[in-house]
């Protein structure tokens, strides 16, 4: 008999779940405190029960109060007071720790946070969850702007004829904890099989505040009632126990690491910007270019702006000994190919209904030399797919390799230098496995 289609195959078994199966949605404070300023490590352990983590409903969630000073109005300016990046994610570093070691450390996690929000979220999607992400404020004077599809929440918007006075703003945020190798995990993570602890790093009061220099910075930032949050699944004792007796369990999963690289001010030419990320497998490349100057950049390292100059140039990546793309992204002949590439590193498929971006025309094209805000951030966000096979579920490795090379970043800027000072971040989205010995309670994360 021919093997049928598998729409049309109905004696494919239907799996059911044991009897006696329960869902807690649960929650964990923080053991070291209940208060926390920029600087702070937040430090939450997991429950360590007979149970499982469901990957996908991992969140926190969070209340914070901040503080902007007060300042009078120039001149030429309308000086603001706001918070840049997406509100939900003012940390610096995520850490995922197991039995009180580092397995995973994302540094710069508020970047790689605010990236992924605008390579993930389209712009309805960021209207709808305005309130639980932060973009919009509960004390009225914090909104999302409707005509761009910003990242920073505008605590106060100043005006010619008079001064920003200084200002509290309250705000509530509920937001999945983007990025890390235990929210992607393909399969339930359990979590008796080890101590599970997540640490969040608050990033300086400087940084999770507007950077230009005639708006009025924060003076202070405060998180409250913070939470993890996630659903627990629980087996009967029986079903656990045929699990937790299998010799190995090897789930896998996803994560990012970043390396940062400077781009001096005024800089021409080709330049080659190594990066000491070792994987065995990398899915993707990203890089966003955040600007310093505090006449330009607004958001810091939350921007990513065109750093080919205002005459354009072009862009490669160099990755494990291959060239991608072989043609170089240009900016003077086809700027906007650089999209539906991003759209492929993103999702790994262009025609996805699913992979959305939220990327508008002038946020997209500012350069090193332009001038971002809080409420239009840089968002000229480069990406490359470096799968062998998109399609990769029942693989485990299907990306690049760098064990043995650095990944090299090729710019050749044009004619026009960069204006301004810039922090190149790459994100390298890699595979990764959990290898746990749930006897020895055990896990090596293998990367």
């Amino acid at each position: 008999m021919e093997r049928l289609p598998k729409s049309v195959d109905y004696s494919t078994p239907l799996a059911t779940f044991p009897d006696s199966t329960v869902s807690y949605v649960v929650s964990n404070t923080p053991t070291n405190g209940n208060s926390f300023t920029p600087g702070t490590t937040i430090i939450v352990d997991l429950n360590n029960v007979q149970g499982f983590l469901d990957p996908a409903s991992l969140s926190f969630r969070f209340k914070y109060q901040a503080t902007g000073a007060s300042k009078s109005s120039v001149a030429s300016v309308t000086p603001n007071c706001g918070i840049v990046g997406c509100p939900a994610y003012p940390f610096i570093r995520l850490d995922v720790l197991a039995n009180s070691s580092v397995i995973e450390s994302i540094n710069n996690y508020n970047s790689l946070a605010t990236m992924l929000t605008n390579t993930t979220y389209d712009v309805a999607q960021k209207l709808g969850m305005q309130a639980s992400m932060g973009w919009a404020g509960t004390d009225g004077d914090a909104t999302m702007s409707n005509q761009n599809n910003t990242d920073g929440i505008l605590l106060t918007a100043g005006t010619l004829a008079g001064s920003i006075a200084a200002t509290d703003e309250t705000n509530f945020i509920s937001a999945p904890i983007l990025g890390c190798s235990l929210s992607n995990s393909e399969k339930l993570v359990p979590l008796n099989a080890c101590s599970w602890r997540l640490q969040f790093t608050l990033d300086a009061l400087a940084n999770i505040g507007s950077n230009l220099s005639n708006d009025a910075p924060l003076t202070a930032y405060t998180i409250t009632n913070f939470e993890v949050v996630y659903n627990q699944i629980q087996f009967p004792s029986n079903v656990h126990q045929q699990i937790m007796s299998l010799p190995k369990i090897r789930i896998k999963t996803k994560s990012f690491g970043t390396g940062t690289q400077a781009i001096p001010a005024a800089s021409t030419g080709t330049l080659n910007l190594y990066y000491n990320l070792r994987y065995a497998s990398v899915r993707a490349l990203f890089l966003t270019c955040g600007g310093s100057s505090t006449t330009l950049s607004a958001n810091k390292l939350m921007d990513a702006v065109d750093p080919t100059g205002t005459a354009g140039g072009t862009i490669q990546f160099s990755c494990g000994g291959i060239v991608i793309p072989q043609n170089p992204f240009n900016t003077i002949t086809n700027r906007c190919s650089i999209i539906t590439e991003l759209r492929r590193a993103a999702m790994g498929n262009i025609y996805d209904r699913g992979n959305s971006l939220s990327i508008g025309a002038s946020e997209f094209n500012i350069t090193s030399a332009s001038t971002s805000s809080i409420t239009i951030p840089a968002k000229f966000i480069i990406g490359v797919n470096t799968q062998k096979l998109s399609d990769s579920i029942d693989y485990m490795f299907t990306g690049v390799s760098t064990a043995n090379s650095q990944i090299n970043v090729i710019l050749n800027i044009g004619t026009a230098p960069t204006g301004n000072a810039l922090t190149a971040i790459l994100y390298a989205s890699y595979d990764a496995i959990y290898e746990i010995d749930p006897l020895n309670k055990q896990l090596n994360y293998i990367q």
